[in-house]
């Protein structure tokens, strides 16, 4: 499922193959979550998981990708500041 502001959309093509076609500004959370890392408003550490915060929901993250989504959004916000 695709989810979007202006609704939920069903797409049949492979996780994997989004994951290719939208590698600028998108990063795979976990092997069901492909996310725009522009709309991550936090990632935390919740009870030992990894958890990315969008609108609100919260996404566990693989363990695997918790250090790279830290990096990521701590270099998104350094160059917000810039």
């Amino acid at each position: 499922r695709l989810h979007t502001a202006t609704g939920n959309h069903l797409v049949r093509i492979p996780i994997s193959t989004l994951e290719e076609r939208w590698s600028a500004g998108f990063v795979r959370i976990h092997r069901s979550y492909l996310v725009a890392m522009r709309h991550v408003d936090e990632v935390r550490t919740d009870g030992g998981r990894c958890v990315v915060v969008i609108a609100g929901a919260d996404l566990v993250a693989s363990r695997r990708m918790a250090p790279t989504l830290r990096d990521l959004l701590r270099q998104r916000r350094s160059g917000d500041s810039s």
